[in-house]
């Protein structure tokens, strides 16, 4: 009885834990905000829109072999044009003859 009484606790906990694990929303936040927590993160999954989402990460230490950082620009609760961090992309669309 008392493992089923455990059991339920951690499922609980662990429902609650990911209830709270919902992605940032860019559009609700100041630009700076934004900015700042992609900075202090190195990289995060954040929404973008109502139904969009993104990997922006601080710098391109962050990208995968192969890919490059390029500045990512979406509104902000005070700015139609933030430059939150940085989106990777693969090197060949955006470096020439490589």
């Amino acid at each position: 009885m008392k493992v089923v009484i455990a059991a339920a606790a951690l499922c609980a906990f662990a429902t609650s834990a990911l209830a709270q694990s919902s992605r940032p929303a860019l559009h609700t936040m100041t630009c700076g905000a934004a900015a700042s927590m992609i900075q202090s993160r190195g990289a995060a999954v954040v929404d973008t829109g109502p139904n969009t989402f993104e990997r922006l990460v601080s710098n391109e230490g962050y990208c995968q072999r192969g890919e490059t950082a390029i500045p990512y620009f979406t509104p902000t609760r005070d700015n139609r044009a933030c430059m939150a961090g940085y989106e990777c992309r693969d090197i060949k669309e955006w470096v020439p003859n490589q």
